[in-house]
């Protein structure tokens, strides 16, 4: 799985699941812990500590689209 399919992946699973650490442990058993899912998972977590140590200063949105 190409990272733009793990990104798409997570955040359609993670909309339906909530937020929290837990999803991050079920997205990484999901994918067998795999070494591009776990380097993924690491930079959601840095992003949720940064968004939850400056949320007050900052907010942002994003967008992905993938061609059929």
């Amino acid at each position: 799985m190409d990272l733009l399919d793990l990104i798409i992946e997570y955040h359609k699973d993670k909309e339906r699941q909530g937020p929290g650490s837990k999803y991050a442990d079920a997205f990484l058993y999901k994918y067998n812990h795999t070494d591009n899912v776990i380097d993924f998972i690491e930079e959601v977590k840095i992003e949720a500590d940064m968004y939850n140590r400056f949320k007050d200063y900052y907010s942002y949105v994003f967008y992905i689209a993938k061609k059929k």
